[in-house]
């Protein structure tokens, strides 16, 4: 294959879009360049970033919305001695 006609081949694949496999096998492989490998990686990275961080923020959304529906527990020593004396003549 000449260098015209290769070039012309990568210039028709988004390396920006292709997987982790796809990756592994171009480094075996002679025609594709490692910069276009690299700058794939890169991309990937930068891609799986940016999803962890919308799942993390996700995540923390839907754990402040559960917080926020949760009954709040009464946390005084005072009120929990209360609470515990008034099950205990419930069950009498």
């Amino acid at each position: 294959m000449s260098s015209t006609e290769r070039e012309e081949l990568l210039s028709h694949v988004d390396f920006s879009r292709v997987n982790e496999e796809t990756m592994a096998a171009c480094k075996t492989n002679k025609l594709i360049p490692q910069q276009l490998i690299t700058d794939a990686a890169l991309s990937l990275s930068v891609k799986l970033r940016r999803q962890l961080e919308e799942t993390q923020n996700r995540l923390q959304l839907l754990e402040n919305s559960l917080n926020k529906s949760r009954p709040s527990y009464i946390s005084s020593s005072s009120s929990n001695i209360f609470i515990y004396f008034f099950f205990v003549s419930l069950f009498k």
